[in-house]
């Protein structure tokens, strides 16, 4: 059984795609759905199990609450403002990763953040019996963001050996903020940027830009990804 596992913040759109791209691509009838709705604004929505903690958990602690209450024996683990691109991925993916003998397979990042939550598989035993820590860390002064805890200490008790990536590629979507990566050579998962970042604890949009972005193109980015699906 899979468990796919997703924190949403104020993103209720971006979370109804992400299900719908789930059903729409997956190919076994035994998984399960998990969203923990920090921001406690989704309502019901078949064959999803949406977890509403008391308080804000954050992403990082967020996930760990979603994998405890899975009940999969593999997890993905997928930001909420990314969807599936491949049909089928789920037996591909478990083919290639029980073939391989990996212990964890994530979206490849940059030289400072190596991996990027955005798509991360792995066992759920390996998980729990390692004691692993989605929730940003630091160490030595260095901040350890959401699941990089975890890929270093996969890295340091598999030697790196047991550890693989989705490659990155340049979306085929037109006038978006967002990336692609790739499984097999082919499209797999689209991930967009900035889309939980604008809003505050009560769900207010507290900014006009972030870095680069600005509020009014982040919206004409938004609404060109929602055409071209």
């Amino acid at each position: 059984m899979i468990s796919i596992i997703a924190c949403n913040w104020w993103a209720e759109g971006w979370a109804n795609l992400l299900i719908k791209s789930i059903k729409e691509t997956i190919s076994t009838k035994d998984y399960e759905i998990i969203i923990v709705d920090n921001s406690k604004e989704l309502k019901k929505i078949a064959n999803t199990k949406i977890i509403k903690p008391e308080m804000n958990l954050g992403h990082g602690q967020g996930i760990n609450f979603g994998i405890w209450n899975a009940k999969g024996d593999y997890i993905f683990v997928i930001d909420i403002d990314a969807f599936f691109l491949l049909k089928g991925w789920d037996k591909l993916l478990l083919d290639y990763f029980e073939k391989e003998k990996l212990k964890l397979i994530a979206c490849r990042g940059s030289l400072l953040k190596p991996i990027r939550p955005c798509g991360m598989f792995f066992e759920r035993d390996w998980y729990i019996s390692n004691q692993m820590n989605f929730k940003a860390q630091y160490s030595n002064g260095v901040k350890f963001d959401v699941g990089i805890h975890f890929y270093f200490k996969t890295l340091s008790l598999t030697g790196g050996k047991d550890v693989e990536f989705f490659p990155y590629m340049k979306t085929k979507f037109e006038d978006v903020c967002g990336s692609e990566y790739t499984f097999g050579g082919k499209r797999f998962l689209y991930h967009n940027y900035y889309s939980t970042r604008w809003y505050n604890v009560d769900g207010y949009r507290v900014h006009d830009k972030i870095g680069k972005m600005d509020w009014i193109k982040f919206e004409k980015a938004k609404k060109s990804l929602l055409k071209q699906l």
